[in-house]
């Protein structure tokens, strides 16, 4: 703009006979709107849509996610993290999704990624723990379906998983997640992995 300016300015100079004050403060405004009209335009990506901003993405998913529609939720963060690939939040917000769906070896992978993007965060590594307790009570599930009724091993674990079983039944975010979900156990358990 302040080039366009400079331009008018030396062609006035030059040309001070042919142009008029008037003539110039309208070329000035048509430049001034031609310039209002660019910054406005929507940015377009590489194959010629228009962009959206990553706070747009976050606000969109942070409303899937608040909804308990976890499949949009987790698109939308999985936008987020195309456009920011450093960004905490994201990541772990898709760990809550997947955690939230029964998908608890991806969930753990993705709170991993929080927890590099942001070491100083809890939320992650209490998430995490959570994911691991699920693993650790689905593996003691799978082993009471094998042995036989009569094996001792089976009130051994009957009580390992009431005691799993009472760790997990609490929020799965260490602070209340905006949503207000929450993954019970018997949300876990009843929840099959989605490929």
């Amino acid at each position: 703009m302040v080039n366009n300016l400079i331009l008018i300015r030396t062609i006035f100079i030059r040309t001070r006979s042919t142009i008029t004050k008037q003539s110039l403060r309208t070329l000035c405004l048509v430049l001034a709107l031609c310039g209002l009209a660019a910054c406005s335009s929507t940015p377009k990506n590489a194959d010629g849509k228009s962009g959206v901003n990553a706070f747009e993405l976050v606000a969109q998913a942070d409303k899937a996610y608040k909804e308990g529609r976890w499949l949009e939720a987790e698109q939308g963060y999985r936008k987020v993290i195309e456009k920011v690939p450093q960004d905490y939040y994201a990541w772990f917000r898709l760990g809550n999704t997947h955690l939230r769906q029964g998908r608890i070896d991806s969930a753990i992978n993705f709170y991993n990624e929080a927890r590099k993007r942001n070491p100083e965060q809890s939320k992650p590594y209490y998430n995490v723990s959570t994911a691991y307790i699920f693993q650790a009570l689905n593996a003691l599930r799978q082993a009471d379906q094998l042995l036989r009724e009569n094996d001792p091993g089976k009130v051994t674990i009957a009580m390992r998983i009431r005691i799993l079983e009472k760790l997990i039944d609490q929020p799965v975010d260490s602070h209340k997640s905006p949503g207000g979900s929450v993954l019970t156990n018997s949300a876990a358990a009843n929840s099959a992995p989605v490929k």
